[in-house]
């Protein structure tokens, strides 16, 4: 399977379908003609389901400091949902979203209440009042994301975290530093494993201290983790994480691959596909958290949910548009239109006019079906004495 980007050059060239042409409009050229009808076409979308639509929300940590009222938006923002504090949340869990502790809306300028202000995507967001604590809190900032740059590149490392997995035969190391313990293994940790929880069990000649043994992650890097002392933990041994998410670090774009954004953040909330791989390619994850790892300076994608297959070999990822494979050409529609609308090229440009009201309606209705709020109309007659659950 190619990446969207390299189907994207190819649909426009045939659709500009004049050699002259084609060889005048670069893939630089196109990549800016991307932007901007994608753009177009997400607030065109969006605008068809007014504030029903989901389709991008994201969500992203804030750590709200005392004294200190003004706060970067991600660089992807677009809408503001909510603005909330979760059980249980910390610098890298968003917590329980089942249990809001506070939560402040959206407020604007004449408006006393204490709330969020949304200035600007620069700008950023202001706590009003300005906020008074003894210690700094971790809030959640729920959010729509806009368009993107899109990027496709041949990745770093592609991981899960290990599960049911013997320190010594899956290649770690284990040792303590004074009432820690230490769990090695070059290239395999990253910071997201903090608040995480490795959890033991002991072969039957193992200390029995060790079995059922869970520790809460407190500190990580790109080859180790660091845990409350198990006493008697052992290299055969075997331990698993409590996670479900999986990782990807970024890598190298290629020409006409399009530029990595190196945002914290940035694609939160995006489809990150596995196009090509010795094995375990096709997979599709959404992003939900983008950030530099200090261990390998690169940045990691983590995913949610585990891969299906730990894919292995040459592997090659790409961000993908908002809009599904079977309706993504609409981009190179708008793009071959936008450049035979320059050149008069009229006859063309009608044609795939005419082509593109089909593939618009497609997506208009991709879209109303994935914002439904509301079970389908019945097919029989109701009861008229039955209540109207949306009253």
């Amino acid at each position: 399977m190619d990446a969207f980007l390299d189907r994207y050059y190819q649909r426009v060239y045939e659709h500009l379908n004049d050699p002259s042409l084609t060889r005048r409009v670069t893939k630089a050229k196109l990549l800016r003609d991307l932007r901007e009808v994608e753009t177009m076409v997400y607030e065109r979308l969006m605008g068809i389901t007014g504030q029903e639509s989901m389709v991008g929300r994201c969500e992203v940590i804030v750590p709200v400091v005392n004294g200190v009222s003004h706060y970067n938006l991600p660089g992807n923002f677009r809408q503001f949902i909510a603005f909330e504090r979760r059980n249980g949340s910390t610098a890298t869990d968003t917590g329980d979203r089942n249990f809001i502790v506070n939560t402040l809306d959206s407020r604007n300028e004449y408006e006393a209440q204490s709330g969020v202000q949304i200035l600007s995507g620069m700008r950023g967001m202001m706590i009003r009042p300005e906020p008074q604590l003894s210690a700094t809190e971790y809030w959640t900032l729920v959010y729509l994301k806009g368009p993107l740059e899109l990027h496709n590149a041949t990745a770093g490392t592609v991981a899960d975290p290990q599960e049911n997995a013997t320190v010594a035969a899956a290649g770690y190391a284990v040792s303590t530093v004074g009432t820690n313990n230490l769990l090695t293994y070059a290239d395999t940790f990253t910071h997201h494993m903090v608040g995480e929880t490795v959890s033991f069990a002991s072969p039957v000649n193992a200390t029995a201290t060790v079995a059922g043994a869970s520790r809460t992650i407190t500190a990580a890097d790109s080859d180790s983790i660091t845990f409350a002392l198990v006493v008697g933990l052992a290299d055969d041994d075997t331990f698993s994480f409590d996670t479900d998410w999986s990782w990807v670090a970024s890598g190298t774009v290629p020409d006409g691959g399009g530029e990595l954004i190196a945002t914290a953040d940035y694609y939160n909330g995006s489809i990150l596909r596995i196009y090509s791989a010795t094995t375990g390619e096709f997979q599709e994850k959404e992003i939900i958290d983008f950030s530099l790892d200090s261990g390998d300076a690169k940045y990691h994608f983590k995913c949610r949910h585990h891969w299906t297959e730990v894919p292995t070999g040459d592997i090659k990822y790409e961000i993908c548009p908002a809009l599904p494979q079977n309706k993504d050409g609409l981009y190179a529609m708008d793009a071959a239109m936008l450049n035979l609308g320059q050149r008069a090229q009229q006859r063309r440009y009608a044609m795939l006019r005419d082509m593109r009201k089909e593939m618009w309606s497609a997506c208009s209705r991709w879209v109303v079906s994935n914002v439904a709020d509301r079970a389908p109309a019945l097919l029989e007659k109701p009861n008229m004495n039955e209540p109207d659950p949306y009253d």
